[in-house]
């Protein structure tokens, strides 16, 4: 991941819900929605000591309401919300959806 697309994604989450697409350690994909505005979560508390990881993202995962984190190289792609709707009219094989 390029610093710039880091520093996006950083900020995207800061500002709001966002859906992050990545790769699991296990090889399998995972779809999240995420984030780190301030007032989405409960303050952070914990008498544990890591050492920060600058290769890995803390989130706040919405769905299961916890704190979840992936590897900044494993994102595969990630998306503001909501994600709006197009409106068009599609035809195929001559049947308007």
């Amino acid at each position: 991941m390029s610093n710039k697309y880091y520093d996006d994604l950083i900020d995207a989450l800061k500002n709001g819900d966002v859906r992050v697409h990545f790769m699991k350690v296990d090889g399998s994909a995972r779809i999240m929605d995420c984030t780190l505005k301030e007032g989405e979560f409960p303050e952070y508390t914990s008498t544990r000591t890591k050492t920060p990881n600058d290769d890995v993202i803390a989130v706040w995962d919405i769905e299961n309401a916890g704190w979840r984190s992936f590897r900044k190289d494993s994102v595969t792609a990630y998306y503001k919300l909501p994600i709006e709707s197009i409106d068009c009219d599609v035809s195929v094989q001559g049947v308007t959806l």
